[in-house]
């Protein structure tokens, strides 16, 4: 995003402050994320530098009864095809968990954690 862009986007907020008291906040905001683009410019050339591993892009237009004078594009991937790049990536295998189990927090297992999808009732009623 363009510091004119980012700007606009705060509207209100332009009002009452200088830009370039703006630019320095968004500059920080970039510097702690620990960001590797300063700009939507940026973000979009790194994005179509990724090899293709999820399928091609796909666009659908969409219209709303009650916005008559506009048209919507929105951009997807098959979600099927997308999961199979993900399972096919070695660097994730390791991350990647496909059967149930119950986590606690002590060895009585009189609490039980619940932080992922697999560890919760449902994938062992699903599975086990």
């Amino acid at each position: 995003m363009h510091l004119i862009d980012f700007c606009q986007f705060l509207g209100y907020v332009v009002e009452f402050l200088p830009c370039d008291i703006i630019s320095f906040m968004m500059f920080q905001v970039v510097e702690k994320l620990g960001l590797s683009f300063h700009n939507v410019r940026a973000l979009h050339k790194k994005i179509d530098a990724m090899p293709d591993r999820a399928g091609k892009w796909q666009t659908r237009s969409l219209t709303f009864r009650d916005l008559p004078g506009e048209q919507f594009t929105i951009w997807h991937r098959d979600p099927i095809e997308a999961i199979k790049g993900l399972w096919k990536d070695p660097n994730l295998s390791p991350q990647m968990t496909f059967a149930p189990s119950k986590v606690f927090t002590n060895p009585t297992k009189s609490d039980r954690i619940y932080s992922e999808m697999w560890t919760g009732q449902w994938w062992h009623i699903l599975q086990v």
